[in-house]
């Protein structure tokens, strides 16, 4: 047998499809295939799970050349939010300056997101002098939280900083990291946080969901104005009460759905 690991948002269509019509042109062995896949539209809009339709006519697809074949789809998106919704890491494109109208883009868009971040990581080469971007860039974020990572420290110094209060990293040697997670603990005093403080723990996760609850409804407003088919909207309005069900520790069965659809004639 031979196994696949795929993984991406709905995207991944497209290459999975050519990937396996390959694969099962050229061997007679049972393609048992797991597309790894998850919703993050907070994070980007069009990152959207692979579909359960697109599964689907995949499995269809690799089942005409041999019955044995599989594609299973593992949607992780719950299990991500649960550890890390409350949490957006963000590695933003290079800033400096640049004639090119895309790149420029890309850079405008990481100085909007220095305003917005709780948290900034400003990563510098230690082998490489420091260039006017950077120091323009220092003097930037110093009324922001901030750390200032040096890596590649197990090269040559040459980095002019004046600034001694930074992480000296060298990721290949794995120096430097377990003093990065200690900083970030102190800066946040997430080390006060008792594990028996669940009313802090309970908010900030409610935070997270309700986050979650306004996109979707967003989401929804939009797909209304463009005249979305309402069986569509339907699947964003469930995730609404099941995000819902999760702050109040319910969960709504199919029937209150059903009943909101009866009242109001959606659909008809």
């Amino acid at each position: 047998m031979i196994n696949l690991l795929l993984s991406g948002n709905s995207g991944v269509f497209d290459g999975a499809l050519s990937e396996l019509i390959s694969i099962a042109n050229k061997t007679r062995e049972p393609i048992n295939c797991y597309i790894l896949t998850m919703t993050l539209t907070r994070v980007n809009p069009n990152y959207v799970a692979i579909c359960d339709d697109q599964v689907e006519f995949l499995n269809e697809v690799v089942k005409s050349k041999n019955p044995e074949n599989v594609v299973t789809k593992i949607d992780v998106t719950e299990i991500y939010e649960n550890e890390f919704g409350k949490y957006v890491l963000i590695d933003t494109a290079g800033i400096r300056k640049t004639t090119d109208k895309v790149e420029q883009i890309g850079v405008d868009k990481s100085k909007n997101l220095i305003d917005r971040a709780d948290l900034i990581l400003f990563l510098l080469d230690n082998n490489t002098l420091l260039n006017n971007e950077e120091k323009e860039l220092l003097e930037t974020i110093q009324n922001k939280k901030h750390i200032i990572i040096v890596n590649k420290t197990d090269l040559e110094t040459k980095i002019d900083l004046k600034d001694e209060n930074y992480i000296r990293m060298s990721t290949i040697n794995n120096i430097g990291i377990k003093e990065l997670k200690e900083r970030i603990i102190k800066l946040f005093e997430l080390d006060k946080i008792e594990q028996s403080d669940m009313t802090y723990l309970t908010n900030a996760r409610s935070i997270a969901l309700l986050k979650q609850v306004k996109e979707k409804i967003e989401e929804i407003e939009n797909s209304i104005n463009m005249n979305i088919p309402i069986s569509i909207i339907e699947i964003d309005l469930r995730n609404v009460w099941e995000i819902l069900g999760k702050i109040i520790g319910e969960h709504y069965e199919d029937e209150l759905i059903d009943q909101l659809f009866t009242q109001f004639c959606l659909g008809k």
